[in-house]
């Protein structure tokens, strides 16, 4: 469970990097692939025979602008992988922080 997961390590990053491993490890060689945020290379063209994963997820958000912190059941994040360019992009969806109206990862 997830209360279990936080009892066992507090760092969400290890967490995430560790569920990402058991769900698309099965599929890939990890020394193969390379996980790259969508569009941080410059280029957001996707192959057309490209595949995506669309995950909903609960999500802590933190705003930039007035620190503002919030959970959201409704959280976003999609794959898109190509088995030809062993590329994996990621996007990260955000949310409008409530208080003050700014755009938050």
């Amino acid at each position: 469970s997830d209360d279990m997961k936080k009892e066992f390590c507090s760092d969400m990053s290890f967490i995430f990097h560790a569920e990402f491993q058991l769900t698309f490890g099965r599929y890939f060689l990890s020394d193969r692939w390379v996980l790259m945020p969508l569009g941080i290379d410059g280029v957001c063209r996707l192959p057309s025979d490209s595949l995506c994963d669309v995950e909903i997820a609960k999500v802590r958000f933190e705003c930039d602008f007035c620190s503002h912190c919030w959970t959201s059941m409704r959280g976003q994040i999609s794959f898109f992988y190509d088995c030809k360019s062993c590329i994996l992009y990621f996007k990260l969806f955000t949310q409008l922080c409530d208080r003050c109206g700014d755009t938050c990862t």
